[in-house]
């Protein structure tokens, strides 16, 4: 029922070129990451929150306007002009006659990453944004996390996973959380059976262990991205990486209602660095 592995979106291109010139950087870094979600219990209003500050006042280098294209290659247009950090997004679109939103994008110089989100939502009165953490912002319709119908919202009493693919959460959730693909099974007919065939590459990534508990599909995919960002050397294949969620309420036939990516919107220059390994103590 997913997509491919990896991104099958107009940026894919983008994260091809990069990834075909840091092929030589080496082979996957494990990450285990326990990700608890007390930081954001402790904010309920990220956006209000100190730490978020530094985020939205990231300085961005000017690009020439762009007028009339998808949320999605705005917000990675955005992320690859960032300057002195990164930034990782969690998408979530509603589809209109199949179509995603268009916005213009306009980003000048001496400007911030916050000044050009929100001339952004300005063309989206539909759209907010939440920061998650230091490096994560949602944007989403307006009232998608009170939408009961949303499967977003689907509550899961407890998501423990250990050294699994980040890519492989984010791009086909169905396969490690149980709740999401029963609620998501067709439902067969009297004296039917349905089959289900997945068809997909292979999910590569940084390897992320997640335990925690009471926690939505959001909750979920905002973990794992979050779970991608630290431990990374410079042009690791394996960048971080946001998510990309869309709700087709009228697919077409034989098209899933639900699509799931990751999203990559990084600077080719993006740099985090590894953190220090305590050297063994010696004899």
């Amino acid at each position: 029922m997913e997509k491919p592995a990896y991104m099958t979106s107009k940026t894919s291109a983008r994260e091809a070129k990069y990834q075909s010139a840091k092929a030589t950087q080496g082979a996957v870094h494990a990450l285990a990451a326990l990700v608890l979600l007390a930081g954001w219990l402790a904010c309920p209003r990220p956006l209000l929150c100190q730490q978020a500050g530094g985020l939205l006042d990231l300085s961005v280098l000017p690009v020439e306007p762009r007028q009339a294209i998808s949320l999605q290659d705005a917000l990675a247009e955005l992320g690859s002009s960032v300057r002195q950090g990164f930034v990782l997004f969690g998408l979530e679109e509603k589809l209109s006659e199949g179509k995603e939103p268009m916005v213009d994008l306009r980003i000048n110089a001496n400007t911030t990453l916050g000044t050009v989100l929100r001339e952004i939502l300005s063309q989206l009165p539909a759209y907010e944004m939440e920061v998650v953490s230091d490096h994560l912002i949602d944007l989403r319709p307006k009232g998608s996390r009170d939408d009961p119908d949303n499967v977003l919202n689907l509550r899961v009493p407890s998501f423990d996973v250990v050294s699994k693919p980040a890519y492989l959460i984010l791009e086909a959730p169905r396969r490690v959380i149980p709740e999401l693909d029963n609620v998501l099974r067709p439902k067969p007919k009297p004296g039917e059976q349905v089959v289900e065939l997945y068809v997909g590459g292979m999910h590569g990534g940084p390897l992320v262990t997640l335990h925690i508990a009471n926690v939505t599909i959001r909750d979920i995919f905002n973990a794992t991205s979050v779970a991608t960002e630290p431990s990374f050397a410079d042009h690791n294949a394996n960048a971080p990486r946001g998510w990309f969620f869309t709700f087709d309420p009228s697919p077409p036939a034989g098209k899933s209602k639900y699509n799931w990516q990751t999203f990559f919107a990084l600077p080719g220059d993006w740099h985090y660095g590894t953190r220090e390994v305590p050297k063994p103590p010696s004899n």
